[in-house]
């Protein structure tokens, strides 16, 4: 029996694992971690593509967050233009009254 070292996928911690094991956990996070009948190098290479597919899917998911923010800014933006524009029709209906108040009074 002898150890190999790998790094968990997930939280990237180094473990020492038995060769002859099918599956381990990484004693840090859980992680489960299918070795069967892998070699070291093929054991490594998966464990390298698990990780980069774990940090892709991380940020996906940060891009798609950050698509929300950018579209319910946008929908603020408008608002606030739409808003801006009545204000200013409130604000030149009163001066016009005001002004015709003061004129025909």
């Amino acid at each position: 029996m002898n150890l190999i070292k790998l790094e968990c996928p997930n939280c990237g911690s180094m473990l020492n694992v038995e060769d002859t094991l099918n599956t381990c956990f990484c004693t840090y996070c859980g992680t489960k971690i299918m070795m069967s009948g892998m070699s070291k190098d093929e054991l490594d290479a998966k464990v390298k593509s698990e990780g980069i597919n774990k940090a892709y899917r991380y940020f996906e998911k940060k891009l798609d967050h950050k698509h929300e923010i950018d579209l319910m800014r946008e929908e603020m933006y408008k608002k606030q233009e739409q808003d801006s524009w009545k204000v200013g029709l409130i604000l030149f209906v009163l001066i016009t009254i005001c002004m015709l108040i003061l004129k025909f009074g």
